[in-house]
């Protein structure tokens, strides 16, 4: 019959496009890690561009020196702490003054936004405060 396709090539058809479809998720499937890849170089290259805390305060020989008895008690003193993520934007720790004294155990709490993150933060010196 003129214009018919035989069985036999519809099933050969199928398995040619089973084929492809394989290949093409492979092709997919290497497009991604290799674009994961390229990021995790770009993170690498944009961490290589930070600015060390040694380099925004330098620190004294003398300051760098720690007392053989440190700690000599687990008190705190923060003293007026301004804090804020980027420059020119608004403080989020504005005049944070308290004292704890040694031995005594102590909660951050507050309502959602009031700073108890960024004060855990600045407490570590992951965040530097700007004043205090």
């Amino acid at each position: 019959m003129r214009g018919s396709v035989a069985p036999i090539m519809i099933a050969l058809m199928f398995t040619q496009l089973e084929g492809v479809n394989e290949r093409l998720c492979a092709l997919l499937h290497g497009g991604r890690e290799v674009e994961e890849n390229l990021i995790a170089v770009q993170k690498l290259l944009k961490l290589q561009e930070t600015v060390q805390e040694t380099k925004l305060h330098p620190v004294t020989a003398k300051e760098a020196t720690i007392p053989e008895n440190w700690p000599t008690a687990g008190a705190i003193s923060v003293n007026k702490v301004d804090l804020r993520y980027r420059p020119k934007t608004d403080l989020v720790l504005k005049d944070l003054s308290f004292e704890t004294q040694a031995g005594h155990k102590v909660g951050i709490v507050g309502r959602t936004g009031s700073g108890k993150s960024t004060f855990c933060l600045a407490l570590c010196r992951i965040m530097e405060a700007e004043s205090g």
